[in-house]
């Protein structure tokens, strides 16, 4: 009974404490994917945006700048990574920053690290020739995690 109860009690002490927010500024946007709120750097999970030098980083960038550079915004988040970035979803009022992003089409699914859910968001906005999926008719370009790792080129 005592084992039972300390597990409870731990379970219910860990979820509390695995969900951690963070409310501030966006004070600047670094690409598609990472921003900084105050003085935290803030990579979005589940997503992957075309790298700077990619040819669509900079319309991501953008677009992405569009929506949040200066607003108010809540990262919920349960890590850091190893370069102690936040690793989490950034919320503007009840719009999931991370969710709309790819639905629109500026970032991929971040393959790997996501979940069905953003991979369906992909398929559609890359079936619908937006966003990035438009410029490049459908095809997308080389994915980031390639293009870090200089598989592919654009």
């Amino acid at each position: 009974m005592k084992k039972v109860l300390f597990t409870l009690l731990f379970l219910g002490f860990y979820s509390l404490a695995s969900a951690l927010t963070l409310t501030g500024t966006v004070t600047r946007v670094l690409d598609g994917d990472t921003i900084m709120v105050g003085v935290d750097k803030v990579r979005f999970r589940y997503i992957d945006a075309p790298e700077s030098k990619q040819k669509s980083g900079p319309m991501c960038t953008v677009y992405l700048k569009s929506l949040i550079e200066g607003k108010q915004v809540t990262v919920i988040y349960t890590s850091r990574d190893l370069y102690k970035r936040i690793i989490g979803t950034v919320m503007l009022d009840k719009t999931n920053i991370n969710k709309m992003m790819v639905s629109e089409g500026y970032s991929w699914s971040y393959k790997g690290y996501d979940t069905k859910a953003f991979r369906a968001l992909q398929l559609s906005a890359r079936t619908s020739l937006i966003g990035m999926w438009k410029e490049n008719e459908g095809e997308g370009s080389c994915e980031p995690w390639n293009f870090r790792k200089k598989l592919c080129t654009e």
